[in-house]
């Protein structure tokens, strides 16, 4: 478990935001210790060299289960081999996940019958697909300069991820063709600009910008599932459990590109900070064209009620984009990493039932509730 010259001086708890609850002292070699679980799920073991380190790693253990406050027991052999993390906190492994879902029976305004905000959520997911092979693209440049194991792994599973990704929301648009957005336009347009930044920009830089797109939409999925927001409450439940699925995983590998641009590429502060800048544009500049010819073919740009009320469910004071500024702002923080803000307790639990009974519809529920349609495909 542990390399003869490692010395466990310590078992950290940590909340699931990321907040350490506790730090029970337990030296290696015994075989188990006592913990006070509850809604802290997470054990972190911190692992130190001689008694003053120069570096401290922190390793995923496992996932602890008890009813609220129970003090548990438990043997340290009972947990999953410890894997390096590289000196910050990482969520779970990576795990690829091959779903579908039944979208030929989704409404037009799937999203609470909101023309606006379905259409946002529509012009995202028609890009999805190209982008993700963007993401692919700009991380194999360096993959085989990795020599961490771990993130070797994480590398492939990212990978896995993005092309199932890619996959899901292709289905979806054929659902969007059918509506008469014309689809293939906006996928060759797109591969047009991709290709020519792929030309223009250096591949350290496009895997940066690969790292500042990952930053959003990690974001969006974090906000996707937060208490606060109710960005799919009223959606069609089959669209609500594929962008939660796509959220979740968007969660689940947010650090990858990111440590790649730090470690293999050798990336800096500047360099990152502006691809989030160029990054930020170029979501506007590609995908508002794209929304505002989806809002024109519904017809709702005669209605600019509807498109005010519509953007400031978006925009607003109390908007999704602008609840997610503080923490997509944080990027710009010298000491900033992907990982900072832990793993949300609502991710956690999305993970703990699809891994249950691998059915994204069912893990949807935990956190919208139940929903009176079908099971996905």
């Amino acid at each position: 478990m542990a390399a003869p010259d490692t010395v466990y001086t310590g078992l950290l708890l940590y909340r699931l935001d990321g907040v350490v609850f506790h730090s029970l002292h337990v030296p290696f070699g015994r075989r188990s210790c006592s913990i006070l679980a509850g809604q802290w799920k997470w054990l972190i073991c911190r692992r130190r060299v001689d008694e003053e380190p120069t570096h401290i790693d922190i390793w995923l253990i496992g996932q602890i289960k008890s009813p609220s406050g129970a003090l548990l027991s438990l043997p340290l052999d009972h947990f999953e081999e410890p894997c390096p993390c590289g000196g910050t906190m990482h969520s779970i492994p990576i795990k690829p996940r091959k779903v579908a879902f039944d979208v030929s029976s989704v409404p037009r305004h799937w999203n609470g019958g909101d023309p606006v905000l379905t259409r946002f959520f529509d012009a995202l997911s028609v890009h999805f697909p190209e982008g993700e092979r963007f993401f692919i693209q700009s991380v194999r440049h360096f993959q085989d300069q990795v020599t961490d194991t771990r993130l070797r792994d994480d590398i492939r599973h990212f990978i896995r991820q993005e092309g199932q990704h890619g996959i899901v929301h292709d289905r979806f648009n054929d659902v969007m063709a059918s509506q008469g957005v014309d689809v293939e336009k906006v996928t060759a347009n797109l591969r047009l600009f991709i290709r020519t930044t792929q030309k223009y920009l250096p591949k350290k830089y496009q895997l940066a910008m690969t790292a500042a797109f990952e930053h959003f939409t990690a974001t969006l999925g974090e906000a996707m599932i937060s208490d606060e927001n109710d960005m799919f409450r009223q959606a069609d439940p089959v669209m609500r459990a594929l962008f939660l699925w796509h959220g979740v995983e968007e969660v689940e590998h947010k650090a990858v590109a990111y440590d790649l641009y730090q470690g293999a590429a050798g990336g800096g502060y500047l360099t990152r900070a502006s691809a989030l800048v160029v990054a930020t544009l170029m979501v506007h500049l590609v995908v508002a064209p794209v929304f505002w010819n989806m809002l024109r073919l519904d017809g709702v740009t005669r209605q600019p009620g509807v498109i005010l009320r519509g953007l400031n469910k978006l925009y607003g004071r109390k908007g999704i984009l602008t609840g997610m500024l503080p923490e997509f702002l944080a990027w710009f923080r010298p000491g900033f990493h992907p990982w900072d803000t832990g793993m949300p307790e609502q991710v956690a639990a999305w993970l703990e039932e699809y891994e249950a009974h691998g059915d994204p519809m069912r893990a949807s529920q935990v956190i919208y509730g139940p929903a009176t349609v079908g099971e996905a495909a």
